[in-house]
């Protein structure tokens, strides 16, 4: 509910705004309530979710959300 919450306030956001989470594989809440608003998005790293006891590892994919402009290089593709 805080997260629905904070999507709702930030979503039509003048300021520059960037936030940092892991991407749903499908019905992602942020994609749902932040890029028909013009907001982008990139997964930055994969990384392996480290706390589990299986023998193979789920991985998590860790991404961004802006509501600006930001350069193609720097290692973010």
């Amino acid at each position: 509910m805080e997260h629905i919450w904070m999507l709702e306030t930030i979503k039509n956001a003048k300021c520059r705004i960037l936030l940092s989470g892991y991407h749903a594989d499908k019905d992602d809440l942020y994609d749902d309530y932040l890029l028909p608003y013009g907001w982008k998005s990139r997964e930055l790293i994969k990384i392996v979710k480290s706390s589990q006891r299986k023998e193979e590892r789920d991985i998590a994919s860790e991404w961004i959300w802006f509501n600006y402009d930001i350069p193609d290089e720097g290692g973010m593709e």
